[in-house]
């Protein structure tokens, strides 16, 4: 076991309906050592949820928060510079993310008992048999985060996936859905109480990402995204000139449907592959697949891929049109990053993103999977800058008002509050025994 001490709506949402009772609690928890609340993740690597819990960790009250990170496998080596500069304890167990392994269930029992936090906070269904060994080794308040859903669960959840998330619900104190949508899931498919279940929202930096404030200021973040993506200078500079650049930030894995994506561009008119370059943001097991697709859909010059990105925000406002062809999502933290850069979107429509844009407000949502359809969404708005602007303009100011940081950290603050104190009894929200409900 590796372990460091790094020093160094206008909707209604969960974090506004916690809010309310928060000065109380945080004027309890002003005389009370800070909770401690262990998060467990199977990795942090690089990826939306983990770029969640990375603000969580760096931004949570450290009077009234004391956090410690556990991941059942590995610390990515690119992320822990920031665990560093957050000051967070952390612990990586080593384990193979892709085998069931009881031994690393062991560790976590035996450093969750040397631990002793007041509330484990565990993500997703790689970590769904944590809330069952947190409660067996110290009878600590436990919380459980559905953040979206794996490739294979788009359709449903397996019998396996369904057992496990029933049978750790009875160890579970309080879920988290990061939109109605997970709620909605885990009450019809996993048959949680609907009032242990809050719903709170990703939050982005909108002082990180926003638009760029004059025409010189843009010029310089298309030539950055050209850079990223390894275009040499004199090409760039010619591209940043002449071509509309499209493109993606995420994972590339196959739920993002970035092949898809590829699919769609070689629909376009050949009039207006000319006039664009595709870029993708990030990196992930299908990047060889996408290359191929591009070369093979004779695409090879107008797609280009960054690789991981540390600081995606100047990036973004290179960008004249931000798809997100994914064929589901949670809660995307890159199409809220395009919100607040005031980039024009072309969304999939699943998962939580209806819940974060106004369709045919602040960004045009397709089918998923319907590759002619995003193809002319594409089509439209290449040829329309005065909609571009339009949605870019509503979707900078939906993320401002909905979806900020500060709104974020306050809702897990009071949530993490409330169920160390017991007062989500009144809700149904908090169990006692060991055994749960």
């Amino acid at each position: 076991m590796r372990e460091g001490i790094l020093v160094g709506n206008e909707r209604e949402g969960g974090a506004q309906a916690l809010a309310r009772p928060m000065a109380e609690s945080v004027r309890k928890a002003a005389t009370a050592a800070p909770l401690h609340v262990v998060h467990v993740l199977m990795s942090l690597d690089i990826g939306g949820m983990e770029h969640g819990v990375l603000n969580l960790l760096e931004r949570l009250d450290r009077t009234q928060f004391r956090q410690t990170l556990v991941c059942l496998a590995d610390v990515h080596p690119r992320i822990a510079p920031r665990l560093e500069k957050a000051g967070v304890a952390w612990h990586a167990l080593h384990k193979d993310p892709w085998k069931r392994d009881p031994a690393v269930l062991v560790r976590l029992w035996k450093l969750l008992r040397q631990l002793r936090p007041d509330i484990v906070h565990s993500r997703n269904y790689p970590t769904i048999e944590v809330p069952i060994v947190a409660r067996l080794a110290c009878r600590t308040r436990t919380l459980h985060g559905e953040h979206g859903r794996r490739f294979d669960e788009i359709g449903g959840l397996a019998r396996r996936a369904r057992f496990w998330r029933r049978l750790a619900r009875r160890f579970t104190d309080h879920h988290v859905a990061l939109g109605d949508h997970l709620r909605r899931s885990l009450i019809t498919e996993v048959g949680v109480d609907p009032r242990r279940i809050t719903v709170l929202y990703n939050g982005v930096n909108c002082r990180r990402f926003r638009p760029a404030h004059d025409k010189e200021e843009r010029s310089a973040a298309r030539l950055a995204l050209l850079r990223a993506a390894g275009i040499g200078e004199e090409a760039a500079r010619r591209i940043a000139s002449q071509r509309l650049l499209i493109g993606s930030s995420g994972r590339l894995d196959p739920v993002k449907n970035y092949r898809g994506l590829l699919a769609a561009v070689a629909l376009l008119p050949a009039e207006w592959r000319s006039r664009l370059q595709l870029v993708l943001i990030g990196d992930g097991p299908e990047r060889p697949l996408i290359e191929r697709d591009a070369h093979d859909l004779g695409l090879a010059g107008k797609v280009a891929l960054t690789g991981f990105v540390a600081d995606p925000a100047p990036l973004y406002r290179g960008l004249d049109l931000f798809l997100l062809p994914s064929l589901f999502e949670g809660l995307s933290n890159s199409l809220l990053e395009a919100m607040a850069s005031g980039v024009a979107i072309v969304a999939s429509e699943v998962g939580g993103t209806p819940e974060l844009v106004s369709p045919g407000v602040s960004a045009e949502l397709v089918p998923a999977g319907d590759a002619p359809s995003l193809a002319a969404a594409i089509a439209d708005l290449l040829g329309d800058p005065a909609r571009r602007a339009m949605l870019a303009g509503h979707a900078r100011r939906e993320a401002e008002r909905r979806f900020s940081l500060e709104a974020m950290c306050a809702g897990y603050a009071a949530l993490y509050q409330r169920l160390a104190e017991g007062s989500l009894a009144d809700r149904g929200g908090f169990a006692p025994s060991a055994g749960g409900s």
